[in-house]
């Protein structure tokens, strides 16, 4: 995949799109479900369900850390999954390469493609310390 598209697909075998990444997490819960169904005769309904929902909020937990570990964020936070959201919607907007390891990479190490920049990355001067940027507008 060059660019990032939620409704995206690449499995070649999936000709009515079945399968885009948005789906994926949806995908075991649905086999899950029909599982469940064919079971109902030897587990109780409500035992089916429980197991269903346990394996859905496991499911969120498990994302949510992936993409907390993929974007670098050291604790959970109640705002992660707006995060995630509006990352997501803006990698599918602007086409962004799905590759976000390479992004990441270049803000952790913003001068290494150019090493000639790195001394503005350091502090400021003595001299410059007292300076206060504002706006006027």
């Amino acid at each position: 995949m060059s660019h990032f598209e939620s409704l995206d697909f690449s499995n070649h075998s999936d000709r009515w799109g079945r399968y885009p990444f948005d789906h994926q997490p949806l995908v075991p819960l649905w086999n899950l479900s029909c599982l469940s169904q064919a079971l109902l005769p030897l587990v109780p309904h409500e035992a089916a369900e429980a197991a269903l929902a346990d394996y859905e909020r496991v499911l969120g937990e498990h994302f949510a850390a992936l993409m907390r570990a993929t974007l670098g964020l050291a604790e959970a936070r109640r705002e992660d999954g707006l995060l995630v959201t509006d990352l997501l919607t803006i990698l599918q907007a602007n086409q962004v390469d799905s590759e976000i390891d390479r992004l990441l990479s270049l803000l952790r190490t913003p001068f290494a493609e150019r090493p000639d920049q790195e001394g503005y990355a350091g502090p400021s001067p003595e001299w410059g310390r007292g300076i206060v940027i504002g706006c006027s507008s």
